[in-house]
């Protein structure tokens, strides 16, 4: 199956030990810096710029305060990013059994910016071309992590209905974190082959087990469900 794929924002490469989210994204504005580079906005432009909010919780509702709601007007922390939590939340938060054909009625996978591993997106229906083509908007201005939530980022129309936003429908697996590997939907959408515990292309592939890379190689192998031993 050929593989669509969505990676929001792409971050650049963490260093310095920079915090896991890295969601603070905001050139340091040293016109010599050789990792930035020099800001193109007018200093007095830059200069009124914060930084990316991180998510913060609507409370009661199971999903995160609006961006709009964030931005500039309260300082946050990591404490509630998704893809930094220790252990993943308890179920899948989907409305359905997720399944690799739940993945291939959406036929598209989206990369976490932390972690770099696709994950599965989920349809109980098959999505038609209007909706494919909606989702790929939205997906083009997000910035995804593991264990995030579609219905979060749902918006009302002028009206204060989002009955009809595709993200009502689509559903990434709550109970994922940076730390889970691939998930075997994605093997049994047969999306692209990637190493299960990095995602990188390439893998070797053993029958009867899941891809691994090279560097991954010393870890153990991961037998494929149904497979004979």
């Amino acid at each position: 199956m050929a593989m669509q794929q969505f990676s929001g924002y792409r971050l650049p490469e963490k260093q310095n030990n920079s915090p896991i989210g890295a969601e603070n994204v905001k050139k340091c504005g040293t016109p010599t810096c050789h990792v930035c580079g020099a800001p193109r906005l007018p200093p007095d432009i830059f200069a009124e710029l914060d930084h990316l909010p991180d998510p913060i919780p609507e409370p009661g509702s199971g999903s995160y305060q609006h961006f709009d709601d964030l931005y500039g007007k309260v300082e946050t922390t990591e404490k509630f990013l998704p893809s930094a939590k220790a252990t993943p939340e308890k179920g899948n938060k989907c409305p359905f059994n997720p399944t690799a054909q739940t993945a291939k009625n959406v036929g598209t996978v989206i990369q976490c910016a932390d972690c770099g591993k696709w994950r599965c997106m989920h349809s109980k229906r098959m999505l038609k071309k209007k909706d494919r083509d909606e989702l790929g908007v939205v997906l083009d201005s997000i910035l995804y992590s593991c264990g995030s939530s579609f219905q979060g980022m749902c918006h009302s129309d002028e009206e204060g209905d989002n009955q009809n936003n595709v993200l009502n429908h689509v559903f990434v697996r709550a109970n994922l974190n940076c730390r889970t590997e691939m998930e075997y939907t994605y093997y049994s959408a047969n999306y692209e082959a990637v190493c299960i515990y990095c995602a990188s292309s390439n893998p070797q592939q053993k029958e009867g087990y899941y891809p691994q890379c090279e560097d991954c190689t010393q870890k153990p192998t991961v037998p494929k469900r149904g497979a004979k031993k």
